[in-house]
């Protein structure tokens, strides 16, 4: 996940670039990358955990009391 991320560049500003072409290529893979992620439904908090190679399911998340 946390390679998908960084490829994709979903956490970078969106591309400028003077040559079409790459600022196409390079929103394509971030405009996948951005549709992968709404569909996790995850938040930016557990991105950037990914990315530290953290977990964002903790134990207490599976227990009331």
């Amino acid at each position: 996940m946390a390679d998908l991320i960084e490829y994709t560049g979903v956490l970078k500003p969106a591309p400028m670039h003077g040559d079409a072409y790459i600022q196409g290529r390079v929103q394509g893979r971030r405009d996948v990358g951005l549709h992968i992620l709404e569909h996790l439904n995850l938040q930016p908090v557990d991105l950037y955990a990914i990315l530290r190679g953290e977990p964002i399911i903790k134990p207490e998340d599976f227990f009331n009391g």
